[in-house]
């Protein structure tokens, strides 16, 4: 299944921080790792992306899920997709656990992560 969110607005360079950002999707947690040293928000100015979510009837392997979204000729998520989508979507987080498959972040432990909300 596909769901899809059209013209979800970038604000990059409007001044407020990743932790500001994180802070507006009003999560019951976020990780301490997301924030502006390891996820700076890039200065776009206002663009708009289409977004559309993949749900698998069965878990799926990273790889795997890269391949489909490949196979329907999408690209990659930025993580700045996952921090506005949750910003601006916040009740879809409640709903199901959503995983953006950015290219990963080197993080602590030297663990390769991507944002889930």
């Amino acid at each position: 299944m596909k769901a899809w969110w059209p013209g979800v607005p970038h604000h990059g360079g409007d001044g407020r921080s990743t932790e500001q950002v994180v802070a507006t999707g009003d999560y019951g947690y976020a990780h301490s790792c997301v924030i502006s040293e390891n996820f700076p928000l890039k200065s776009l100015g206002v663009k708009t992306r289409d977004l559309v979510l993949l749900e698998f009837a069965d878990d799926v392997m990273s790889n795997d899920a890269i391949a489909e979204a490949a196979r329907l000729d999408l690209t990659r998520p930025t993580y700045e997709d996952a921090l506005y989508f949750g910003a601006q979507h916040r009740d879809v987080q409640r709903q199901r656990p959503v995983v953006f498959l950015h290219e990963p972040w080197l993080g602590y432990f030297g663990r390769l992560d991507v944002l889930c909300l």
